[in-house]
């Protein structure tokens, strides 16, 4: 049991956060809500538990309903049981009114979601800054919980390269005690197969499913591309979460998904029906498959955070876990790290103020209706302008990953101090204690830009065109073309109406403006009959 192996000799509770990095599956929420408080001499109803995601905190709520109860103020009456509550739900209140909990202990769930891409909601922001108050604070005890230790534990206070030096020095200050030894998981992997360079749809098309080989993809990205990628897969589905506010085509995300899908997949089972399933990253921590038509789950990240927290979700063993590895995603950050070393380094007292207005304007234009990482935030209890370090440390982390993964067989990297091995040592030191099994690299073809196109020319030769003859292109009938239609682009997904009008335009009479609901769309007319198709007949 977890509490056999937890050491708390030499912990200074008032200066140190206790970190428990035991491994997915080991039981690290149970111990916390039934064990831990009694082991530390405080009451139950003295222990807060934030928790990164809703869904996540109401299943803890419903299987431990004995023992904790849902934590809304401090004002509300308790009963002697400890209090879940969401991080959002803290930073939310902090933001309006300045208020912070005052527990005996508190036990951040999923700790490494403090550095995680999606995190930079404003709320989350500000639990940051009650997280640090609490660390801060030597009359409570912190407590953090994470399957994946290497970036709490290789980062915070510890500065990849000496060139971040000066970046480093300003990052919160919080000593770490790990108060668990090495474990071993649970649940292992038959064959464990790394894809380097290659899109995920390409791989896809090389690992069909089926009735016995069921899949879970965890997928990074839009959830629009999750979208995608379903409709273009037969008995497949894709889920996000109930509270998600993306939107796809202006419709609320949430609203679009299969509701019955959505139940059975929280219940722990793969839906009816359904072959392969498309799920955000955001899944990856918390909820459990326990369906054992599942033989493959299929990643799309690098980091050790995407690959064991993702595997770590299916409890059983599984035939396959297959990586795939898309090195673009992580130019982006690259960027990201230049520009926040510029404007830590700069001399301009006002580059924070001007950084600040900068994505203020750019929110109206480019970031509305969507989420993006803050560099800069405004704390409106403190009436100052903050830099999100946070972020920061898990830019560097993405890229440090990233290059480790990217590396070729006979080079090596140093970082943090140490050598760091080639891409094979790399994927092995994450997934050796999955399997015994040998990695096996890049089997997997792939598919070139010829054999997509003559596939779209034979999809455009068989198409309907009597049905589809002349009609404008817009909104809903646009989509319902496009379904239809199923052409695909260079990374096999669907293709929008306007890349089909971009690479096909001999399909088209006519792209014109039309005003919609006040606003300004794109329409396209296409032509009758079917004399544009003699080219692909």
């Amino acid at each position: 049991m977890l509490q056999d192996v937890i050491n708390m000799e030499g912990w200074d509770r008032a200066n140190e956060i206790g970190l428990i990095t035991a491994p997915v599956a080991y039981g690290k929420t149970f111990f916390c809500i039934h064990k831990l408080p009694q082991l530390l001499g405080i009451e139950p109803k003295e222990t807060l538990m934030p928790f990164p995601r809703t869904v996540i905190r109401n299943q803890s709520l419903h299987d431990y309903k004995d023992a904790c109860v849902e934590y809304q103020s401090e004002e509300t009456a308790f009963e002697n049981k400890v209090r879940l509550a969401t991080c959002h739900l803290i930073g939310n209140a902090y933001k309006r009114t300045g208020y912070i909990p005052n527990p005996a202990l508190v036990v951040v769930d999923e700790w490494h979601t403090c550095f995680a891409e999606t995190n930079f909601a404003e709320d989350l922001l500000y639990f940051q800054q009650v997280f640090q108050m609490w660390v801060s604070n030597p009359a409570v005890t912190v407590v953090c919980l994470t399957g994946t230790p290497t970036l709490p534990l290789e980062f915070v206070n510890r500065c990849p390269t000496p060139e971040l030096e000066y970046m480093y020095g300003k990052f919160p200050q919080m000593r770490i005690r790990d108060l668990v030894g090495r474990l071993e998981p649970k649940y292992k992997a038959n064959q464990i197969i790394v894809q380097q360079g290659q899109s995920l749809e390409s791989v896809l098309r090389n690992v069909p499913a089926s009735d016995d080989n069921k899949q879970i993809v965890f997928v990074k990205g839009s959830i629009k591309r999750l979208k995608d990628l379903a409709d273009a897969d037969e008995n497949a589905t894709w889920l996000c979460s109930m509270s998600s506010n993306a939107e796809i085509d202006g419709k609320p995300a949430a609203d679009m998904m299969n509701k019955e899908h959505f139940e059975q997949f929280t219940a722990g089972q793969m839906p009816a029906g359904v072959k392969r399933i498309y799920i955000t990253s955001a899944y990856r921590e918390g909820l459990n498959i326990y369906d054992e038509a599942v033989k493959d789950v299929i990643i799309d990240g690098v980091t050790d955070i995407d690959i064991v927290q993702s595997f770590g979700r299916v409890r059983h063993n599984t035939n396959r876990l297959i990586v795939v590895v898309d090195r673009r995603r992580y130019k982006t950050i690259e960027t990201r790290v230049k520009n926040a070393r510029k404007l830590l380094e700069s001399d301009n007292p006002l580059a924070f103020e001007e950084r600040f207005a900068e994505q203020l304007e750019q929110r109206n234009d480019d970031y509305e209706g969507k989420k993006h990482p803050v560099l800069i935030f405004k704390d409106v209890i403190a009436n100052s302008l903050k830099f999100n370090y946070w972020a920061l440390q898990y830019w560097l982390y993405e890229e440090y990953s990233a290059h480790c993964a990217g590396l070729l067989d006979n080079q090596t990297s140093d970082l943090i101090g140490r050598e760091k091995q080639s891409l094979k040592g790399y994927f092995q030191a994450i997934l050796g204690a999955y399997s015994d099994a040998p990695i096996l690299y890049n089997p997997y073809r792939y598919i070139r830009p010829a054999t997509i196109e003559q596939e779209n020319k034979e999809r455009i030769a068989n198409f309907d065109w009597e049905k589809w003859s002349g009609k404008e292109l817009f909104g809903d009938v646009a989509e319902q073309f496009r379904q239809e239609i199923q052409l695909k682009n260079k990374d096999y997904s669907l293709m929008a109406v306007s890349g089909i009008y971009k690479h096909f335009p001999t399909l088209f009479g006519c792209k014109k403006r039309k005003k919609i609901e006040g606003k300004r769309i794109w329409a396209y007319e296409l032509k009758k009959g079917i004399e544009s198709m003699k080219g692909y007949l």
